[in-house]
């Protein structure tokens, strides 16, 4: 197993090792501007006692690990790319981290120090991190340190598909697929290397080639090696479903794989009282702060639209959304297409380089602010501001007809931003929508407010670098 759960949210436990490293880092170059600090070889007012210095160095710890993950350092996506990024995110965590001490310096006394101190403290840490992180990531990968021997238990239809999703994303970096093997009475459609001979035991076959674990993706029709299953698990190999593979490495549940019963029976989907309550709360107060300092960045946005498009053009747009229990309400938007954009009636996904965006509307959406208004849906509590974005009533009927258990992800409120959003790019075709929907249906089984605060931090990253936006 590569991942771990944490708040019934799986994370790689490479990149939770990682948090916890440069954690220490930045404990360790905080507590050492403090002492200097105490010995007067550094500017600014000590702490008074070690424990306020523990406490000090702790948050300003705290605070790098949260900043860096809001910049999404701990995604494998970052593991592929080169010391540009890894630079670019790192000075971003770094201003984020900084700016947040500084916030709570204003409000906690016990953090008010000379800006110096944590300033010092986080530059060294950026910097050390930066140079270590891309050779360390890159030299794993190229070495295959980071993969584990899997074999794929099934040659069928289903195992085809598990096959092609390995390839496809980017955690194939953790999996090394040996191979598939044919089931009694399977349509086989693996070929080539990747067909295993079915005439062995499973153990046998597994402990000749070394493998950790075995992802089992029979068709439904076919016989279950139930006795060779165990006797691997014996041998202390790990045996999972598809579904459950992908659920803990991929982050998603996969739909073409996904049984019926495991939604019936299976675990997640349930949030406690306590948890629904706190949730609100949080909508209620984040909306209505952002709404109260925001409310400039708007008024910005009305006068541009005003200037480009005349004083009679409506600034406001009101589209009809599918909410939770595909109870349909009016999304507020701020109109960053022209007013003629669906003068026939017909319902269109925004496409990239679509001519009916005017140009302050191409600047809105790529800095998210013609989303503001979405604001007072969350206040109001039609949305929240984590969840799986609302769609037209237009598109949700024929994605339903389409797409199995399309219709699940109205369980929920829809939201300002969500999983989907942060692990998809956009997409604005039928097969995108099945892609964006398997993450959506992980957060419906899953969600936690520790997965809503994860997502709305790495949602920073989406808006500060644009990433995502049409």
């Amino acid at each position: 197993m590569t991942s771990i759960r944490v708040f019934q949210h799986y994370t790689h436990h490479l990149y939770a090792a990682a948090a916890l490293f440069e954690a220490s880092l930045a404990f360790a170059a905080m507590m050492g501007a403090l002492q200097l600090s105490a010995a007067g070889h550094l500017p600014g007012p000590a702490a008074g006692t070690p424990l306020m210095m523990i406490w000090q160095a702790g948050v300003v710890a705290l605070a790098f690990v949260v900043a860096s993950d809001a910049m999404g350092q701990y995604s494998p996506l970052r593991a592929e790319e080169g010391f540009a990024s890894h630079a670019k995110h790192g000075a971003g965590a770094f201003v984020l981290a900084l700016f947040g001490l500084l916030l709570l310096g204003l409000l906690l006394p016990s953090l008010r120090m000379n800006p110096l101190l944590p300033g010092g403290a986080l530059l060294l840490t950026t910097g050390l991190i930066v140079g270590l992180r891309t050779p360390f990531f890159l030299g794993m990968a190229q070495r295959g340190a980071l993969r584990q021997k899997v074999m794929i238990v099934g040659a069928g239809r289903n195992a085809q598909h598990a096959l092609e999703v390995l390839r496809q994303r980017p955690e194939r970096l953790d999996f090394d697929v040996v191979g598939c093997v044919p089931l009694p009475g399977e349509a086989v459609r693996i070929s080539g290397e990747k067909l295993l001979p079915g005439n062995l035991p499973l153990t046998t076959l597994a402990k000749r080639l070394n493998v950790a674990q075995m992802i089992v993706v029979p068709d439904h029709e076919t016989e279950f090696p139930l006795n060779d299953l165990i006797g691997c698990r014996f041998d202390g190999r790990q045996v999972v479903s598809g579904v459950q593979f992908f659920e803990r490495e991929a982050r998603i549940l996969d739909v073409d794989l996904l049984p019926p019963d495991a939604l019936a029976f299976g675990d997640g989907f349930y949030q406690p009282p306590l948890s629904r309550a706190l949730k609100r709360a949080f909508d209620i107060a984040a909306s209505g702060a952002v709404l109260a300092l925001a409310w400039p960045l708007m008024l910005v946005a009305v006068v541009a639209i005003k200037l480009e498009e005349g004083l009679r053009a409506p600034v406001l747009y009101k589209q009809t959304r599918v909410g939770q229990n595909g109870k349909p309400f009016s999304v507020l938007k701020f109109r960053s297409m022209r007013v003629d954009a669906e003068a026939d009636g017909k319902a269109r996904w925004a496409r990239k380089g679509d001519n009916r965006i005017t140009r302050v509307g191409r600047v809105m959406r790529l800095s998210r602010v013609d989303e503001l208004p979405q604001l007072w849906n969350i206040f109001s509590g039609q949305m929240s501001l984590v969840g799986p974005r609302p769609e037209r009533p237009e598109f949700t009927e024929a994605l339903a007809k389409q797409i199995p258990y399309y219709e699940q992800r109205h369980r929920v409120k829809p939201g300002l931003s969500g999983w989907a959003q942060l692990c998809h790019p956009y997409g604005d075709t039928a097969e995108h929508a099945r892609q964006k929907l398997q993450f959506d249906l992980y957060y419906v089984k899953n969600r936690s407010l520790f997965l809503d605060a994860l997502i709305l931090l790495r949602t920073l990253e989406v808006v500060l670098f644009r990433r995502g936006a049409h």
